[in-house]
């Protein structure tokens, strides 16, 4: 998920990616830009981005959020082109396997109504995790650092109360 070089490769009308900031190992400041099918102008974001385990339930979030930030390009950010707030839960289920739920609030903005931009946006979140599925297995995609080193070792491997077909 933080690797801005592939992010083209699994999210869906994805053009380009670039890190504005890096506050901490888990707290980072990126922008990020997508291209919209006609009769959408395209879209900028300026994103935090904040990775948290959760031990007690097993679990990593990933909250992403739309900031302003002097670093963005003209335009980007919020109140502009738009605003997202977004949640990714991930739960080891074994140390090949991860449960994956991904939350998004979006609003590009615009003159478009609302039903229109709805119709538009459908399909984004299916073709995202069905390329983000394949993403993982890829043999350039390694592991992020920041999380072996702090989140990893505060997560389990093994049983869980959640129920998924292999």
């Amino acid at each position: 998920m933080m690797d801005n070089e592939h992010k083209n490769a699994w999210v869906d009308r994805f053009r380009s990616s670039r890190t504005l900031e890096v506050r901490s190992d888990l707290v980072s400041i990126q922008y990020n830009a997508f291209a919209l099918p006609f009769p959408f102008a395209d879209r900028d974001f300026v994103y935090r981005y904040e990775v948290a385990a959760n031990p007690t339930l097993n679990q990593v979030t990933v909250r992403v959020e739309s900031i302003e930030h002097p670093a963005a390009p003209a335009g980007a950010s919020i109140g502009v082109r738009g605003w997202v707030k977004a949640r990714y839960t991930l739960e080891p289920i074994s140390p090949e396997r991860t449960f994956c739920k991904a939350q998004y609030l979006a609003d590009p903005k615009g003159l478009l109504p609302a039903w229109l931009t709805n119709l538009v946006q459908r399909s984004w979140p299916y073709e995202t995790a069905k390329s983000l599925k394949a993403q993982v297995s890829r043999d350039y995609v390694e592991t992020w650092l920041p999380y072996d080193r702090l989140i990893r070792p505060q997560l389990k491997f093994g049983p869980h109360n959640r129920s998924i077909e292999p």
